[in-house]
């Protein structure tokens, strides 16, 4: 299965995986919350890694997707 990773260079962001074929999208806070949001396209996941600020694009276009808290401690495959 495909899996997509990106690591940000953020405050508020820490690390994206994105799975094409579920359109899930996971990203790891700084804080060390993990969150998945469903029905991401991938073009949004690729909006959020080539933002100039992907805290603005996150707050203006992710948060608005279905989501759940997700029980792990890390995204790292």
């Amino acid at each position: 299965m495909e899996v997509l990773e990106h690591v940000f260079q953020s405050e508020a962001l820490k690390q994206a995986l994105y799975v094409p074929a579920e359109k899930a999208l996971f990203i790891a806070f700084q804080t060390g919350r993990i969150y998945r949001y469903d029905h991401v396209p991938k073009a949004v996941f690729a909006g959020l890694t080539e933002a100039q600020s992907a805290g603005a694009y996150f707050n203006a276009v992710v948060r608005h997707y279905p989501y759940r808290e997700v029980e792990t401690t890390s995204l790292q495959r």
